[in-house]
């Protein structure tokens, strides 16, 4: 298993990627950071 560092690097470049592909608006929430 990955590391979680490693993870959050994985998950912040798959949201860059949903940006470019217009999935997402920058700023959007995807997930909430209390969770």
């Amino acid at each position: 298993m990955m590391s979680t560092p490693a993870k959050y690097v994985v998950v912040k470049e798959q949201i860059k990627e949903w940006i470019r592909s217009g999935k997402v608006k920058p700023g959007e929430k995807i997930y909430s950071e209390n969770e």
